[in-house]
């Protein structure tokens, strides 16, 4: 249907810390505390609409291995969602969406990832697997395992900086 619409948006932001250790300094321990703000917003023409603000606080703790060409590592990021604003009149399966948003608006999550790296100093290809665990209830729906593909760009490889932008 061409009157159905969705959209929103989604921003993150955080700091972090980094500290090689053991064989070389290969090894490295990260931890990075996020927050991130969000909205979503959804019409469609025979079920109603849906608009929802999102906040979400979130510590991510991560050991990895690090080499020239190659970067793996596991991480376990944990935080909670908490939603706000929550309007609309949207029913999917006799259920008011609104309702049910305002009845679980705050969920816990525990999400484990690996991640691969592979390149050169300057730019790396990047692949993660990761997964998606609701501690709360777990009914909330969500993406449970995911796979994402990219590009890492190590912004100040010549000075051998930690600093990377990610695309």
């Amino acid at each position: 249907n061409t009157n159905n619409h969705k959209g929103g948006g989604y921003f993150e932001g955080g700091v972090g810390y980094f500290l090689p250790f053991g064989w070389r300094k290969r090894f490295v321990f990260e931890s990075f505390g996020r927050f991130s703000l969000g909205w979503m917003n959804g019409k469609f023409d025979t079920n109603g609409f849906i608009k929802a603000g999102m906040t979400r606080l979130a510590i991510q703790p991560s050991i990895g291995y690090k080499a020239r060409h190659f970067e793996i590592a596991f991480s376990l990021r944990a935080g909670g969602v908490s939603y706000s604003n929550i309007k609309g009149d949207l029913v999917l399966d006799s259920k008011s969406q609104r309702d049910y948003l305002s009845q679980n608006k705050n969920q816990f999550f525990v999400e484990p990832a690996i991640t691969l790296k592979a390149g050169g100093p300057s730019i790396k290809g990047q692949l993660q697997i990761g997964g998606s665990t609701d501690v709360t209830k777990g009914t909330f729906p969500r993406v449970k395992n995911w796979l994402s593909i990219g590009l890492n760009f190590n912004i100040y490889a010549k000075k051998k900086s930690e600093l990377t932008k990610v695309l």
